[in-house]
């Protein structure tokens, strides 16, 4: 089980980042919460296969012929 203090630090973060996302929707800087973490994540994930699907062999599809057993 969690000790005390790192409960209230991860409820605290909890809230300072709803709070932060609230704000920038008030501010009109995002229109939609779900789009902006979608957003970031899609360039991480295409960041991510292009630098290594050439160097990592087991993320390349190998396909092999199907046969008739």
């Amino acid at each position: 089980m969690r000790a005390e203090a790192g409960v209230r630090n991860h409820v605290f973060a909890a809230l300072s980042g709803y709070i932060l996302l609230q704000k920038m929707l008030l501010a009109d800087h995002i229109t939609n919460i779900y789009a902006l973490h979608r957003d970031l994540f899609n360039g991480v994930i295409r960041q991510f296969i292009g630098q290594t699907t050439s160097t990592i062999k087991g993320l390349v599809p190998e396909f092999k012929p199907s046969y008739n057993a």
